[in-house]
């Protein structure tokens, strides 16, 4: 059979790359992800709903304690503590005194948390005294201050209710029992006793013999007793334990502070807090609805404010930014968030311990609704019930200022209930007549945003879905199905909290909204109720609103059984069992991770939540269909899908999809038993420089402790990242990061295609290695923010393996914190090359290592079965060089000429990348660039693995100027305020093949030429040419992130053309860097003598605003002549507002040249979106429907979303005359422009070149497919 013949053709982003710094070094910021997406400057509302009474204070932890197990709490688990006695009478008793009785850490506890009789155990104190309220805290805030200084931090236990409240928690049999240490006494304590009673009253710990009978209270406790009693506090994150405990302790200066989600993500999300009233008596009759307790506000050292959403200190920070010591709190309304959370239950110092009598969730949930709406609270019912400023201490916010400052900001909701749970259905629509009415009152339902919102109907669809198995639920639950009547638990509460989140998640809230994901409310819910893990849950009202108000509706069908995959699980679970936004208060870490994942989300997703990630095209002959490899990305958690599925493109253009072949990254479930799937091998390199298995074994110390984290749990964290699942939160004595899927995202890499090795490769042997290689497996290659470069089958979707570079093994295990927040790792781009190396032929991939290192990587690929013996070549970092930064785009590669005998030709393959970003940023590895210093580097690919890099030998570095003033003379202010970095260089090989000149330009407008055809070794500038410097109308730099595209020109020489425009950081989007950007054809004439080219020596292209696009008008251009000039340029349209600017690459095709713009615009709200011109090469106009060139033609047709690839060019007909005299052949294409990684008609749009004027000659064009002759070829096999 004959073999099959591939075109390939690579949608990977290509994306900023390289370079140093100027002399006052900037920065550039890749955390983030988002720059230019829909609404990512608007920072997003998460609004706590705290329905809490008196029963969120019951004990965290049930059951016997277990030593083995690791409890959650205040206390440090894996330390033992010491508490301060004093004398009193004359007998030695635990200290009680505010400022001195706490915990502290003394000593490490042994592997089964015990202390040798001589202190406390940390896990066990977690056990005996830890409250429910205490693990919400923990996760929000990092606990409850009552010691809040810079160097010294005691955390205190939530205040439990006593003889003078309702319930008196003194031993109480549900909500705070008397616990019993039946074995263990000396092990976890410093009491010799058999059996070791304790009793949790107030802010106390009581200690006694379990031999004697219970009694007492915690005024006079008798036997509870008779070994002391304690305070419930610890002092956690001193200068000792802080650097220990990063679950917990975040630092600030030498000093640290416990911090929870609130602080980690306070300064970009805007936080609020509703409650309950607490001061209610519960003989005023039913309690309505909830009260703000704090409004959305931003709390940490930054805010975003409209209309701009530029970053700006906040006056109004909650806590000191340099020392994290909290801010004092008024007494009066508007009070904080961490001031609420940490003040529930003791907000009334002469009054602690009081909490809410009920806790009417729904009605809560809909007043927060009401809140996000912009509207004021209902009207009270009944009026005794009317909120007080001042509430039991704590304050009460009134009237309601709107929260929302922009119209696509999202909404995040997470609502916490207890076993208070009660009547909560006086909402709209409710009908009393209903048997769980409990006394409610009808309500009419709600006209405020149409259609009117009624609680019942929605409940009642709910009921429908869970209940009935037609819209595609695997498990209907028929006693579900009039869930508007049913009522939970013994306060009777209702369901309606699962309708009220289902509506404002699938409904817009206000009038005039879309439903289109913007200004909905994405809702998370937790229930903190004791109760151990059910194999089937429990469908509770909290649970159903995690479920119905937090599914991702990727399809808009507002059915979460339904998704794009078939799985009826993906939209709403991780596991198949419990909603993805559920937080189980059975499971302490779980609750913890849940609430910390919920801020997280909020900070990272954007709108809508899946975005398109790299996307690599197959056109096929054969027995194949065509297909493409789609990658989905949700930057929410940091994971992503890659599939393979079948298309084909219609007669006019339209991308017509296929069958689904595989789809790779969602996680697999795991087997009934508890036994993990197998884990999947990864490699990376030892201290040697030598490929190894990813082991624990075979680590050494150094790469042993990034892994630990202080807690010894390194080699947990390492089977996690090999993909083991059974200690994420969620399992059995789970604590790792619960995962949507196995694969990082890729926001900045590319997809690699590697299969039989190509034609026409010059070199003895390469048929030979050719042929050897046509049947090879097919792989497909993927660098992730999980820190890995993935190797999948690309027929059957597999992962044979996977690489982590060593220099980012120290940053891989932060993935399996449940503090994990994602960020770039490996998001650099990759490429692959055929090299010849020490004689031998080899499939080479190199890739960047983008924001998470300092450095590039290259990989032996020729046979994927062998990659365990032979698959490392070389790692280069700063550690080799301090000029290499981070590197995000894809390297290129070049053969040169390094001089033989005699003048002999001797060639050598090279990897060439330039030095990439913050190369002069101090990130303590004693590797920081100068701060003026960027480099091309040329890295040779038969360096023998282990071996030093040796300047000169094995690598050579091509600095580039970087000082003030860019290189063209003067200086710029311009030049000094903007960061330096190169551009990708673009490869420009001589007459034999071997490298001739570089091209790169810079983040300040700089084109550079290097002339490299002399070989080694090269000088500090030796052939080295400013060629052009882009500027705008106003003198104002023009940053280039983009590789050039290099075509012959008339006359002689090159015709440079590239775009300006820079999209990488939030600072891209400010209304400050709107400037005016172009795109330029620059004819760079190989003249030492010529000058430095300016916009002055082009003749200039206008663009006028159409119905369909732009239309392009100009002079006619001569290349060659008197009036000769040196190029095209065209300075795209009203920038100020639309932030239009060219950030990715151009395609040259059929003597056309096509390239995307962005236009971010400049209000938060509108939406991207991307516009494709198509222009002549040589003149820059643009063509009419016959095609001919001409002046005045449109162009530039504006799609919806943001590209980040160029546009993918598939020829479907063509023919081609011969050749004229002068070289040029006439010829008709008819082309299909595609944008794969647009929504809906981007996807294919059709663009016909009729008669076009094909050059003799190019140079670095794209190939463009043919795809009629393949398509019909592949049907004749």
């Amino acid at each position: 059979m004959r073999a099959l013949t591939f075109a390939w053709l690579l949608l990977g982003w290509i994306v900023l790359a390289c370079g140093g710094a100027i002399a006052a070094p900037l920065s550039v910021v890749l955390e983030r992800a988002d720059a230019g997406l829909h609404g990512a400057r608007v920072p997003p509302n998460l609004l706590l709903n705290l329905s809490l009474t008196h029963a969120a204070a019951a004990a965290a932890h049930g059951g016997d304690y277990a030593p083995q197990r690791e409890y959650a709490g205040y206390f440090h688990a894996r330390m033992c503590y010491s508490y301060p006695y004093r004398s009193k009478d004359g007998v030695m008793l635990p200290d009680l005194r505010v400022a001195t009785a706490y915990f502290s850490v003394l000593k490490p506890a042994d592997a089964l948390h015990g202390c040798g009789g001589d202190s406390f155990s940390g896990n066990f104190l977690n056990w005996a005294s830890t409250s429910m309220l205490d693990i919400v805290r923990y996760a929000l805030t990092g606990g409850d201050r009552v010691i809040d200084e810079v160097r010294k931090t005691v955390l205190q236990r939530a205040h439990l209710p006593d003889a003078d409240k309702p319930i008196d928690f003194f031993a109480h049999p549900v909500f705070f029992p008397r616990k019993v240490l039946q074995t263990g006494v000396a092990a976890a304590t410093p009491f010799a006793l058999a059996q070791l009673a304790i009793v949790s009253c107030r802010n106390r710990l009581l200690f006694g013999d379990a031999s004697l009978p219970p009694g007492g209270s915690c005024d006079a406790p008798g036997v509870a007793a008779t070994h002391g009693v304690f305070l419930a506090r610890v002092r956690v994150c001193d200068t000792e334990e802080g650097p220990l405990r990063d679950d917990l302790c975040l630092a600030y200066g030498k000093n640290y502070k416990p911090v929870g989600a609130v602080q980690r993500h306070g300064g970009r999300v805007r936080v609020g807090v509703f409650g309950h009233l607490n001061g209610q008596p519960a003989s005023a009759g039913p309690v309505y609805g909830g009260v703000l307790r704090a409004p959305l506000a931003h709390v940490g050292r930054q805010r975003w404010t409209a209309p701009d959403f530029m970053p700006q200190d906040n006056t109004d920070a909650e806590w000191n930014p340099a020392t994290g010591v909290y801010v004092p709190q008024s007494a009066g309304p508007g009070g904080g968030v961490t001031a609420y959370i940490n003040g529930l239950g003791r907000g009334n110092a002469g009054h602690p311990g009081a909490y809410a009598s009920a806790a009417p969730l729904a009605e809560l949930l809909y007043e927060s609704l009401r809140y996000l709406q912009g509207r004021q609270a209902s009207a009270v019912v009944p009026p005794a019930t009317a909120p007080p400023a001042i509430d039991d201490g704590l304050p009460v916010v009134s009237p309601w200022s709107d929260p929302q400052t922009a119209s696509c900001q999202r909404h995040v909701v997470v609502s916490l209930g207890d076993a208070g749970m009660a009547g909560d259905r006086y909402v709209p629509g409710n009908v009393p007549a209903t048997p769980a009415s409990n006394g409610d009152r009808a309500r009419a339902a709600d006209g405020f945003a149409p259609p009117p919102f009624d609680a019942m109907a929605w409940t009642h669809a709910v009921g429908s879905l869970e209940s009935g198995g037609a819209q595609g639920n695997p498990a209907p639950r028929p006693d579900l199905a009039a869930l508007e009547l049913l009522a939970d638990g013994a306060g009777g509460a209702s369901y309606h909290a699962a309708g009220l989140a289902y509506w404002s998640h699938v409904q817009a809230l206000r009038p005039g909204g879309k439903n289109d994901g913007v200004a909905k409310v994405e809702h998370y819910a937790g229930d903190l109720r004791q109760g151990d893990s059910a194999a089937t849950p429990v469908s509770t009202p909290l649970l159903l609103a995690a479920k119905y108000g937090g599914f991702l509706d990727a399809n808009g069908d507002a059915n979460p059984f339904t998704s794009v995959s078939g799985s009826a699980f993906d939209e709403w679970s991780l596991d198949g069992r419990w909603p993805a936004h559920y937080l189980p208060g059975s499971d302490p870490a779980a609750l913890i991770a849940g609430l910390r994942a919920a801020f997280a989300a909020a900070d990272k997703a954007t709108l809508p939540a899946t975005l398109a990630g790299p996307t690599l095209m197959a056109l096929a002959s054969g027995t194949e269909e065509a297909y493409w490899f789609q990658t989905q990305m949700r930057l929410a958690d940091g994971g992503m899908t890659v599939s393979r599925t079948a298309f084909a493109v219609g007669a006019d253009g339209t991308l017509l999809p296929g069958k689904p072949w595989w789809r790779a990254g969602g996680m697999d479930k795991l087997a009934p038993d508890g036994v993990p799937a197998a884990l999947r091998p990864v490699y990376t390199l030892d201290a040697k420089g030598a490929l190894m298995p990813l082991a624990w074994k075979g680590l050494d110390a150094e790469q042993r402790g990034a892994f630990d984290g202080g807690d010894g749990l390194g080699e947990v964290r390492l089977a996690y990242l090999l993909g083991q699942r059974t200690l994420e939160v969620g399992q059995p004595g789970g604590f790792l990061r619960r995962r949507a899927g196995n694969l990082g995202a890729a926001p900045y890499g590319n997809l690699v295609y590697v299969g039989a090795p190509g034609l026409g490769m010059p070199g003895a042997g390469y048929g030979v290695h050719r042929k050897a290689l046509l049947e090879r497996r097919k792989m497909l290659y993927l660098g992730a923010n999980d820190g890995l470069l993935h190797a999948f089958d690309a027929r059957t979707g597999s992962e044979l393996f996977a690489y982590l570079p060593q220099a980012l093994l120290r940053l891989a295990p932060a993935a399996a914190s449940t503090h994990y927040s994602p960020g770039p790792l490996l998001d650099g781009g990759a490429a692959t090359a055929e090299v010849l190396a020490l004689g031998h032929w080899k499939t080479v991939l190199v890739s960047g290592m983008g924001g998470g290192a300092q450095g590039v990587f290259a990989l032996d690929i020729t046979d994927p079965a062998r990659f365990a013996q032979e698959g490392a070549l070389w790692e280069f970092t700063d550690r080799d060089d301090k000029l290499m930064g981070n590197v995000r785009a894809p390297p290129a590669f070049a053969r040169i000429n390094m001089g033989g005998k005699e003048d002999a030709p001797a060639y050598r393959d090279f990897a060439i990348v330039a030095s990439g970003y913050n190369n002069h940023v101090n990130d303590g590895k004693d590797t920081t660039a100068p701060a003026s210093a960027a480099a091309i580097f040329l890295l040779a690919l038969d360096k023998a693995p282990g071996m030093p890099w040796v300047l000169g030998s094995n690598y050579f570095r091509l600095k580039v100027p970087v000082a003030s003033g860019g290189g063209d003379g003067g200086h710029d202010s311009d030049a000094d305020a903007t960061p330096q970095a190169l551009a990708p260089p673009v490869v420009v090989p001589g007459g034999d093949g071997a490298l001739a000149f570089l091209y790169a330009g810079d983040l300040q407008g700089n084109i550079w030429r290097l002339d490299m055809a002399a070989g080694p070794p090269w000088k500090d500038g030796q052939g080295l040419k400013l060629v052009f410097v882009a500027r705008d109308a106003q003198g104002r730099r023009q940053p280039v992130t983009q590789q050039l595209n290099v075509a012959y020109a008339p006359g002689g020489g090159y015709l440079l053309l590239f775009g300006t425009g820079k999209l990488v950081e939030a600072a891209d989007t400010w209304p400050s860097a709107f400037l005016s950007q172009s795109f330029y054809a620059v004819h760079d004439d190989l003249r030492a003598s010529s000058p430095t080219r300016s916009r002055s020596d082009l003749e200039q292209r206008s663009l006028g605003e159409t119905a369909g696009g732009v239309r392009v008008d100009g002079a006619e251009l001569r290349y060659t002549g008197s009036d000769a000039m040196r190029g095209w340029y065209l300075d795209f349209l009203d920038t100020a507002q639309t932030g239009e600017r060219s950030i990715n690459g151009a395609v040259l095709a059929a003597g056309k040249v096509l390239f995307n713009t962005v236009l971010p615009r400049r209000d938060p709200c509108a939406k991207p979106a991307t516009r494709l011109y198509v222009l002549d090469v040589l003149s820059g106009f643009a063509a009419d429907g016959a095609g001919v060139v001409q002046a005045g033609e449109q162009t530039g047709r504006l799609f919806d979303g943001l590209a980040r690839a160029p546009p993918l060019a598939l020829e479907l007909n063509s023919t081609v005359g011969a050749a004229t005299a002068a070289g040029r052949a006439e010829g008709r294409k008819e082309l299909a422009v595609l944008q794969p990684g647009l929504p809906g008609a981007a996807s294919g749009a059709v663009l016909k070149v009729v008669s076009a004027p094909l050059p003799a000659r190019r140079l670095s064009w794209r190939e463009v497919a043919n795809w009629r002759e393949l398509h019909e070829a592949a049907k004749k096999k």
